[in-house]
């Protein structure tokens, strides 16, 4: 498989490490790497640089970089951080989007329909990028770039391990009612509606995962994704 740039390795790596094929705690090795993707090593450096920023991977003394083992409180922690930055933007879109940014959520929302019911690993897949969409045009609509760097940071980590073994299908229905729920008050214009909605439907992911799983035990990062 030849990949080329770092931006593409960078790419690559995200997507393996978020969906779980390289799976926490696993070492990634520069020289293993660029022989895999079939690029030098400079490029796979520079991923690997990128990856750690971004908190997904961290340097270990004599071992290189290894992929984050998020915890279950950290992962809680990180959905109170996403719904306070989120709540704000929806609230700030509420008096700003444009009427084509909700015809877009209400699209994506009617694709997300489709999937909510799929166990499938494309399926859950496809579903958690429109999740990802439908929360990036609400921030996006904020009109704040601070809070698009900081949300699209934030959101990276739940990705990793919000795991729901229990009612996956429910929950994902529920939250994708949730979605429409935010998209009337968008509509509406009400900042505070769109505020407390979108806070809301954070914290009830939050929730499951306290629920699914003790504080004191390692994420589970290889079944079902959150959709929130």
């Amino acid at each position: 498989m030849a990949v080329t740039g770092g931006q593409t390795v960078f790419a690559n790596l995200r997507a393996r490490i978020l969906s779980g094929e390289l799976p926490a705690r696993a070492t990634l090795r520069e020289t293993a790497l660029a022989q895999e993707l079939g690029v030098s090593r400079t490029p796979v450096r520079e991923a690997l640089r990128r990856l750690d920023e971004a908190g997904l991977v961290e340097f270990v003394p004599n071992r290189g970089a290894t992929v984050v083992e998020w915890t279950p409180e950290q992962i809680r922690e990180t959905y109170f951080v996403r719904a306070a930055l989120e709540s704000r933007a929806a609230g700030l879109a509420a008096d700003r989007i444009e009427p084509a940014d909700l015809d877009r959520l209400a699209i994506l929302i009617e694709a997300m329909e489709e999937f909510v019911c799929r166990v499938d690993a494309e399926g859950i897949d496809r579903l958690g990028v429109l999740n990802a969409e439908f929360h990036r045009v609400i921030v996006a609509a904020s009109g704040v770039t601070q809070l698009m760097v900081l949300a699209a940071s934030v959101g990276r980590a739940p990705l990793m391990a919000a795991h729901f073994r229990r009612d996956g299908v429910s929950f994902r229905a529920g939250s994708n009612h949730q979605h429409r729920d935010i998209l009337t008050a968008l509509r509406s214009g009400d900042v505070l509606w769109a505020e407390v909605a979108m806070r809301s439907h954070i914290l009830a992911a939050r929730n499951a995962v306290a629920a699914d799983q003790p504080a004191d035990q390692p994420a589970d990062q290889s079944t079902e994704p959150a959709t929130a």
